[in-house]
């Protein structure tokens, strides 16, 4: 899918530079001319990248605060790589680490939370840039790393724990790993007031911290000895959660149902327990949390790294159950299955792909559905379904769609729209009409737990789809408002240039004239060529590009 929309790119580009060759070739104009040029320019890339969602932050395409009451923060996360090698050890070391922000056409409704993730996402690069630059010339020089040893690594992911109109908290996941048996790696979180942008602390949540931190761990002790994990000092883990929280190290995110405390491997047990997460639930103490957005959420989503753990009540006991994903891979770390666990249920599915994401969402009908995203040859994507209501993993359906990926020309990364708002999420196909294009429409989660859409046609998502007309031909015009067809049959002209707007995925697109009109041409996609009024589309346009 990154092809896609860096085919996109290029084509915005590829355009500007066709437009700049046009006028070398000319005699030079008057100032007005060439001033009228680049205008022309500036706004062929506007048009392009704001059919790109608004990915970039733009305040003047941003909706107000008043016009989007209720509407939910639409989250982009994008990943930054690096990687080191030696010339005979091979690969000695690897960065990775996740940027968070928020899309362009809410961003205007969350100013201060836009601000506070690109000031998060700021932070933790200059981190993990600085301490793997100190580690560079050690993993270079040192005898243990490479081929025959093993492979420096600094990662830290993201993942988003709830994200909704009152609150937002984004998981950071940490390894370091610089020699040793095993590393180091710890979960911490960023819980922001999504409509101030604040840093929330535990007293902006609870009335009593002392007291939340005695349920918390009271419930920890009664976990560890349900499933035999030992801690280190059962009667001084308060003592040690208080110096870990007067430090303000103490680890903790707000869910949509309570809070959860997070501790590292080593921290208050051996390394062998794994990371321990202390829970309390606002249901369970609701003297102890103050506030609206302390209160069980009616619907909401999250976003799930691979064996992470996550809680909710599936079976409608009020008990939430632990829910985790995995995937089985082979040597070539090509994904062969996917793995659902359920409290201590394992769930095993068939499933092929390169690349996965995978999300939690309890709708409005009740139901808590699991859509896992994978990356298949190509860069073509599945949505892979299941129904985990009732506390049982039950394979539901599986769409040739997925995440939409967005491109951000500034910062030449690829953002990726999480799927964390039952209500309004973005599903992402792979097009085929008029060329080879990535298009997207917005969905809600239906009562059967599948996505329902919002519109009967997809938006492109990459802009600079032009074509020039070849051969005239017959197409309707509609109104670029109502979308109602205003004059059938009309005659295209030769020579025309007709940017791509949106198709419905099979049967029509709709192109915008230089002019400002907007057709919609009917196509016969149902075999190759793509014709029109059974002409081959190619001896219509020219300019059309097809994958493979």
């Amino acid at each position: 899918m990154n092809k896609v929309c860096k085919r996109g790119l290029a084509l915005v580009l590829g355009l500007a530079l066709l437009m700049t060759a046009g006028c070398a070739a000319q005699e030079p104009g008057s100032e007005e001319e060439q001033k009228a040029m680049e205008e022309e320019m500036a706004l062929v890339e506007k048009d392009a990248m704001a059919a790109e969602e608004g990915y970039e932050e733009k305040e003047e395409s941003a909706p107000a605060k008043e016009d989007v009451q209720g509407a939910f923060p639409r989250l982009i996360q994008s990943t930054v790589y690096d990687s080191l090698y030696h010339e005979e050890r091979g690969l000695v070391a690897s960065l990775e680490y996740d940027q968070m922000a928020l899309s362009g056409d809410l961003a205007g409704a969350y100013p201060e939370l836009a601000a506070a993730l690109a000031e998060m996402s700021g932070r933790d690069a200059e981190q993990m840039k600085e301490e793997y630059e100190k580690y560079k010339d050690t993993a270079l020089e040192s005898d243990e790393t490479g081929d025959e040893g093993y492979v420096m690594r600094f990662e830290k992911k993201y993942t988003v724990g709830r994200a909704d109109d009152k609150a937002v908290s984004i998981r950071t996941h940490y390894v370091s790993m610089t020699g040793g048996a095993h590393g180091f790696s710890f979960t911490g979180a960023e819980n922001f007031d999504a409509r101030t942008g604040k840093l929330l602390a535990l007293s902006d949540i609870s009335p009593d911290p002392a007291a939340l931190l005695d349920r918390a761990c009271d419930n920890l002790k009664k976990w560890c000895e349900e499933r035999n994990v030992g801690l280190f000092d059962p009667d001084g883990l308060r003592a040690s959660v208080e110096e870990m929280f007067e430090e303000d190290s103490l680890n903790w995110a707000l869910d949509p149902d309570g809070i959860s405390l997070f501790f590292a491997p080593y921290s208050i047990a051996p390394y062998a327990a794994g990371e321990l997460t202390a829970r309390v639930l606002f249901s369970e103490s609701p003297e102890l949390f103050t506030g609206d957005m302390c209160s069980q959420a009616d619907t909401w989503g999250r976003s799930l790294y691979e064996w992470q753990s996550a809680f909710a009540d599936l079976d409608g006991d009020g008990s939430p159950e632990e829910i985790s994903v995995a995937s089985d891979r082979d040597e070539y770390d090509t994904v062969t299955g996917l793995c659902i666990y359920i409290g201590d249920q394992e769930y095993t599915f068939d499933k092929y792909g390169y690349g996965l994401r995978t999300f939690l969402l309890h709708g409005a009908g009740g139901k808590t559905m699991l859509y896992a995203d994978l990356t298949g040859d190509n860069d073509y994507h599945s949505l892979e379904i299941f129904d985990l209501s009732g506390g049982e993993a039950v394979y539901v359906d599986s769409l040739q769609a997925g995440c939409s990926v967005l491109y951000d020309d500034e910062t030449n990364q690829a953002g990726t729209c999480l799927i964390t708002d039952p209500s309004s999420f973005i599903l992402a196909v792979r097009g085929g009409d008029i060329s080879t294009y990535s298009m997207s429409r917005v969905c809600h989660l239906g009562e059967d737990g599948l996505p329902v859409p919002e519109t009967d046609y997809y938006t492109v998502v990459s802009g600079g789809y032009q074509f020039t007309v070849l051969t005239p031909f017959k197409a309707s015009t509609v109104d670029p408002e109502t979308r109602e067809i205003l004059e059938k049959a009309v005659t295209v002209k030769k020579g025309e240039v007709l940017t791509l707007l949106r198709s419905n995925n099979g049967s029509w697109v709709e192109l915008t004239a230089e002019d400002g009109t907007l057709y919609r041409v009917e196509i016969d996609s149902s075999d190759w060529p793509r014709t029109i009024d059974g002409k081959d589309i190619s001896d219509i346009f020219d300019g059309l590009i097809f994958a493979g």
